[in-house]
C-alpha cells in the first residue's frame, strides 16, 4: 500500500503543467483597409483567455514592463485626440473581448481595500484538456458599465513591489496551473514562397503560441534537447559578436553588440552608430544632387 501511495505522489510530482496562449496582434489601425508601417512597427499583442460565469472570451495583453497582473479599460497606444479616442471605442466594440465583473456570477470579493477580487479561469493545457481555477487580481474600477482587460506581464522580477506585488507567475503557480517559471513563445515556419509574409495584417490570424510553464525540453522533448537550452533569465537579448551590413554604396559592421528581441515589433531597429552613417550619407547625396543641379543650369 505505501508504495502505491509514493507512486502516485511521483506521478503528481512529474506532472506536466502548462497554459498555452494563442495570440494575436492588435493597433489602433485594425478598422483601416490600408495599414501604415506604423501598424507593423510597434503593436500589442494579446491572448484570449476564458473567464468568469457564464463564460467569457477576454483580451489579456501581454507585455514585459513589471507590471502586476490586474484588469482596466481596454486601451490601444496613440496619440490623444477625440478622433481616434472614438476609433478606439469602435474596435472595443467590434471584438466584443472586455469582462465586466457584474456579468460573472463567480466574481469575488478578497480584499476591496486592496483591490484584490478573484474569479474563476478556464484553461486548456497543451493536450486541449480543459482545467478550471479560482485567480486572484486587481481591480481598480469597479463602477458599473466598466469593460476590462487583462495585463500578463513576462517579467519575473517583481523588484517594484517585492513579496506583496500579484504577478502572473506568483498567482499561477500558486493556484497550481504551472509548476516553474519558463516563457516559450513559438512561432509557425517562415514561407519562402510567399513574398512578405512577415508584415501580418491579417488581425484574426494566430501569430504565435506563447507557453508559460515547463521549459520546452520538458514539454516538447522531441523538437527541444536539454542540452541544448541557454538560460537567460527572461531577457530576451543576444550577444552578438559582430553585425554585418553589406550594400553597392558601402559595408559597415559592429562588434559586440547586445540585441533585445521584441515580441510586439516586425522590424529590426538599427543601432545609433548605424543611424548617424546613413543621415551622413543622406546628406552628401543631398549636396551632390545640388551640385548636379546647379552644372546642369550653368549648362543650360
Amino acid at each position: 500500500m505505501l508504495i502505491l501511495i509514493l507512486f502516485i505522489v511521483c506521478l503528481n510530482y512529474n506532472e506536466q503543467k502548462n497554459m498555452p496562449l494563442p495570440f494575436k496582434k492588435l493597433t489602433i489601425e485594425y478598422l483601416n483597409e490600408t495599414k501604415s508601417i506604423y501598424d507593423f512597427i510597434d503593436f500589442e499583442i494579446y491572448t484570449n483567455i476564458s473567464m468568469g460565469t457564464p463564460k467569457k472570451n477576454v483580451a489579456h495583453f501581454i507585455y514585459k514592463s513589471n507590471r502586476q497582473f490586474y484588469y482596466n479599460y481596454f486601451k490601444l497606444p496613440h496619440p490623444t485626440n477625440e478622433y481616434l479616442d472614438k476609433i478606439e471605442k469602435q474596435i472595443e466594440n467590434s471584438l466584443d473581448i472586455c469582462y465586466n465583473i457584474y456579468n460573472s456570477s463567480t466574481f469575488k470579493k478578497v480584499d476591496a481595500s486592496s483591490n484584490l477580487y478573484s474569479d474563476i479561469f478556464h484553461f486548456y493545457d497543451l493536450k486541449q484538456t480543459e482545467k478550471n481555477f479560482e485567480l486572484t487580481f486587481l481591480v481598480y474600477d469597479t463602477k458599473k458599465n466598466i469593460n476590462l482587460t487583462g495585463i500578463i506581464d513576462l517579467d519575473t522580477e517583481e523588484s517594484s513591489y517585492g513579496s506583496f506585488g500579484i504577478f502572473i507567475f506568483k498567482t499561477l503557480k500558486k493556484a497550481g496551473v504551472i509548476n516553474d517559471s519558463y516563457i516559450t513563445f513559438i512561432y509557425g515556419d517562415y514561407d519562402l514562397n510567399y513574398n512578405f509574409n512577415y508584415l501580418n495584417d491579417n488581425y484574426s490570424e494566430i501569430l504565435g503560441t506563447l507557453i508559460l510553464g515547463d521549459s520546452p525540453h520538458i514539454f516538447a522533448p522531441d523538437k527541444y534537447k536539454e542540452e541544448e537550452e541557454i538560460k537567460i533569465y527572461g531577457r530576451y537579448i543576444l550577444d552578438i559578436k559582430e553585425i554585418k551590413f553589406t550594400s553597392h554604396s558601402f559595408n559597415f559592421s559592429e562588434i559586440n553588440k547586445l540585441v533585445e528581441l521584441k515580441f510586439n515589433s516586425e522590424f529590426i531597429k538599427g543601432t545609433l552608430q548605424y543611424k548617424n552613417i546613413i543621415d551622413s550619407m543622406k546628406l552628401y547625396l543631398k549636396i551632390l544632387l545640388k551640385g548636379v543641379k546647379f552644372s546642369l543650369l550653368r549648362f543650360f
